[in-house]
């Protein structure tokens, strides 16, 4: 389990599969060990952005963590099911998810539970999606105090990311920017590959949509390769549309300055 879980830290998706994969080859009867090894596969599916193989998996954990009678496991596969319907765009369905996860965590759970955080963290950007910004600040600052001003870099990173998304979709871009440089420099810190692989596609937006070309490019292909490099096909996607959208802009703006210097 252990090593598996190392290599979903280090964005080594396919590996840990193989790993998780395996283990639930040798867990024979045991269903806790079982439900383990579906969860985590699972897991690593969703980081790769495959959303039915990641369901197919976290519904027959969800199912074993219940037979279990195991509350805090079947909270914790419902954040990640919340997860996988939010990279779906089912948002209002995620949410109530989330919701059910928070209360069985609040029933159950110790005040330093550390899904406590992701709720709170994976919610805001939900509210974010649907342009409910108090709402998704007000989760924000509720992480922000959970964690506090020592907590790992990783975390701190999402956080910045998502008041970067906020003030981007305000159209503050030049806020957004920083915020965004932020999230990246921990992203960086705490060695979370998929969080500045994001990152950086959003801020590339952000100088995209202030005429920024160059320094949307750059963001652009920096992405492009960590998207290569952890598997990600969903960021990678989003990183080719990008650069095929600036790229467009240019030979536009180029075409327009050609036709005005002949006039």
């Amino acid at each position: 389990m252990k090593q598996g879980q190392q290599l979903v830290d280090q964005a080594r998706y396919r590996e840990a599969i193989d790993v998780f994969q395996k283990m639930a080859r040798s867990c024979g009867a045991n269903e806790e060990c079982q439900a383990a090894a579906l969860f985590w596969t699972g897991r690593s599916y969703l980081e790769l952005s495959l959303f039915r193989e990641a369901q197919t998996y976290v519904d027959q954990a969800l199912s074993k963590f219940r037979a279990l009678n195991k509350p805090l496991d079947e909270a914790s596969g419902k954040i990640l099911k919340a997860r996988i319907l939010q990279g779906q765009n089912e948002y209002a369905a995620a949410v109530e998810l989330y919701n059910q996860a928070e209360e069985a965590i609040n029933r159950y759970g110790k005040p330093d539970n550390p899904e406590r955080f992701a709720i709170l963290a994976n919610r805001a950007r939900l509210y974010i999606y649907q342009n409910q910004y108090e709402r998704a600040l007000k989760d924000i600052g509720a992480a922000r105090r959970l964690i506090g001003a020592k907590a790992n870099p990783r975390m701190r990173g999402i956080l910045a990311e998502h008041e970067g998304l906020i003030a981007s979709e305000k159209g503050e871009f030049p806020k957004a920017i920083k915020l965004f440089d932020e999230a990246i420099k921990l992203y960086k810190e705490g060695g979370h590959r998929a969080g500045e692989c994001a990152a950086l596609n959003k801020r590339g937006r952000a100088y995209e949509s202030l005429g920024e070309y160059s320094k949307a490019l750059a963001d652009y292909e920096a992405s492009l390769n960590l998207a290569r490099q952890i598997g990600s096909k969903a960021e990678e996607a989003f990183a080719w549309n990008n650069l095929g959208m600036v790229h467009r802009k240019r030979a536009i703006m180029r075409n327009l300055s050609a036709r005005t210097t002949l006039r």
